[in-house]
C-alpha cells in the first residue's frame, strides 16, 4: 500500500550561465542548482539515468551532489541498488554507471542538489575514493549552511560572478571532505592509499619502483596504479617524478649546489635525465629555472 503523500511537488532550479573558454576550464565551477520534492503521480516522474547508453548525447561530464532532506530515493551504482534516506547524501558524476529514481513506495523526495563542472574531478575523486559515494550527513551542519547561503544568493540574482560561483564551487568540495574527515567512515583502502604516499616522500631520493611502492601499502602492484590515479590523477611513478621534481625547485631555489648533486639527492639517476624530467613537468631546464631565481611551484 502506497504511504500517504504528505509533501507537495516543487522544482526551485538554477542553471549558471558559464562560458565554457580556455580562462575557465581550469577552475571548478558550479552548473546548477537546486531544491525539489518529487512525489508519485507528478505528470513526469522523477528519474534520471546518466548510464552512459541512455545518456549519450550529453556534452560533457558534470559532478553532482545531491542531499535527501526529507522521504527517500532510490539509488542504482553499477547495477546494485540501494535506497537513499532522509540525511544522506550521494557523489555521482553525469554520465556513469548512476541511476537514481522515487520508487512507487515512497510518498516523496525532497532534495537539494548542486552540479559541479569536470575539473572538479581531482578533489571529487580523494573524496569518492577515500569515503565512498553515498554517506550519512547527519551533522553536517556547516555544509548545508554553505548551500543554504549559496542558493538563496543565487535566487536573488547575485551569484553573477565566475570567480564567486568558482569560490564557492571550491567552498563546498572542501566543506565536504572536511566533514567526512571527521565523521566519514574511510575506505578499505584509504590508510593503505596514504602509507604509499607516504613512503614515497620519504624515499623520494632513493631508487624505488612501483613494487616498493605498492609494498608499502600491502597492495599490488596492478591496484596502487589504478588507486593512485583515481585519487591523485596520476600513476605513482608520475608522482614520484613529480615530488623529485618539487624538491629539486626548492635545491635549485635555495643552494648554489651543482645539477649533479642535485640530481643525486632528489632522486634521479644522472643530471641529463634530470634536466629530461624537470623540462617535461616544468616547462624549462633546471639551469633556466635557477637563473630567473624562480621560487618552488606546486606541481
Amino acid at each position: 500500500m502506497r504511504k500517504k503523500i504528505d509533501k507537495e511537488f516543487f522544482q526551485d532550479s538554477y542553471v549558471f550561465n558559464i562560458i565554457n573558454d580556455i580562462a575557465t576550464s581550469s577552475y571548478t565551477y558550479l552548473k546548477s542548482i537546486g531544491h525539489e520534492c518529487h512525489v508519485p503521480g507528478q505528470e513526469k516522474p522523477y528519474n534520471c539515468n546518466w548510464t552512459t547508453d541512455v545518456a549519450e548525447d550529453l556534452q560533457e561530464m558534470t559532478c553532482i551532489i545531491q542531499y535527501t532532506v526529507s522521504g527517500e530515493g532510490v539509488l542504482k551504482i553499477d547495477g546494485k541498488t540501494q535506497k537513499v534516506k532522509t540525511g544522506q547524501m550521494f557523489m555521482i558524476e553525469r554520465p556513469g554507471p548512476y541511476h537514481y529514481w522515487l520508487p512507487e513506495d515512497s510518498s516523496h523526495w525532497e532534495v537539494r542538489f548542486i552540479e559541479l563542472s569536470s575539473a572538479a574531478l581531482p578533489i571529487w575523486n580523494v573524496i569518492v575514493q577515500s569515503f565512498g559515494r553515498v554517506f550519512e550527513m547527519e551533522k553536517a551542519d556547516e555544509v548545508l549552511q554553505l548551500w543554504d547561503e549559496v542558493f538563496e544568493k543565487t535566487k536573488k540574482g547575485l551569484v553573477n560572478n565566475f570567480f564567486e560561483n568558482a569560490n564557492y564551487a571550491y567552498r563546498i568540495l572542501i566543506s565536504i571532505h572536511r566533514y567526512l574527515a571527521e565523521f566519514g567512515v574511510k575506505s578499505p583502502y584509504y590508510d593503505s592509499i596514504k602509507r604509499c604516499i607516504e613512503f614515497i616522500k620519504e624515499n623520494y631520493s632513493k631508487d624505488i619502483t612501483l613494487t616498493d611502492i605498492a609494498n608499502a601499502g600491502d597492495l599490488s602492484p596492478f591496484y596502487v596504479n589504478k588507486a593512485f590515479k583515481t585519487i591523485l590523477g596520476d600513476t605513482p611513478i608520475k608522482y614520484l617524478a613529480k615530488i623529485r621534481v618539487r624538491h629539486s625547485m626548492e635545491l635549485l631555489y635555495s643552494s648554489s649546489l651543482p645539477m649533479e648533486a642535485i640530481a643525486e639527492q632528489c632522486g634521479f639517476a644522472n643530471a641529463n635525465y634530470f634536466t629530461k624530467v624537470f623540462r617535461k613537468y616544468v616547462n624549462m631546464t633546471p639551469s633556466d629555472f635557477r637563473k630567473q631565481k624562480l621560487m618552488p611551484i606546486i606541481l
